[in-house]
């Protein structure tokens, strides 16, 4: 889950920094200058997003973005997504890794092409509903529901057993608690479920 939050923020940053107005490459101050500096941080120009020196850790003496920064990384997407691209910059690219079904065509890569269903028209256009695209919850819904038939067939499955063998009882009680330990981390990895995170309101 870790991965996949700092996957999505750096989508979205990369997303903010195309559509800004970035300074000459020669204007941003190296190492050497920043080590003269008295502040060891520099914020990009217009904006509020912070690179500071981490002076403790792992890491230490590396130039990296502020923590704050890192959490107002939606909010600032939100502002800027609606602001042109600079030219040159990958257009789209945000909007393609958060609805297309880019995921699931890479675990079905060996039953179904890839671009059957990344190039599909519905894909191309993408319909979304409560901000998740319709192949979502599509999905969501048929994972589910395969989850809620295998449980149901693992209790009756259960009782089917208890009856035939009483002597087995506790061994058949045990299927429905296991039913649950399979079908709960299978639904919770599915590649159906990933989706975006609604940003909140705040400022470049």
């Amino acid at each position: 889950m870790v991965r996949e939050s700092a996957w999505r923020l750096a989508i979205q940053l990369k997303e903010v920094l195309d559509r800004l107005d970035l300074p000459p490459v020669e204007s941003i101050p190296d190492a050497q200058a920043m080590a003269k500096a008295e502040l060891k941080a520099w914020t990009l120009p217009n904006t509020e997003i912070r690179i500071k020196r981490v002076e403790a850790g792992p890491r230490a003496g590396e130039y990296l973005f502020t923590t704050d920064t890192v959490s107002r990384i939606p909010d600032f997407y939100d502002r800027g997504r609606g602001l042109p691209y600079r030219p040159g910059a990958s257009i789209g690219w945000h909007d393609f890794a958060a609805y297309s079904p880019a995921g699931v065509a890479l675990v079905l890569q060996r039953i179904v092409p890839p671009r059957w269903l990344i190039d599909a028209p519905e894909n191309r256009h993408r319909p979304v509903f409560l901000d998740q695209p319709a192949w979502r919850w599509l999905g969501i819904v048929s994972v589910l529901g395969a989850g809620l038939a295998f449980v149901h067939l693992c209790f009756r499955l259960s009782r089917y057993w208890a009856g035939r063998a009483p002597s087995a009882r506790a061994w058949a009680n045990l299927l429905r608690p296991l039913s649950l330990v399979v079908v709960t981390p299978a639904a919770w990895r599915s590649p159906w479920r990933h989706g975006r995170r609604s940003p909140t309101s705040s400022g470049l």
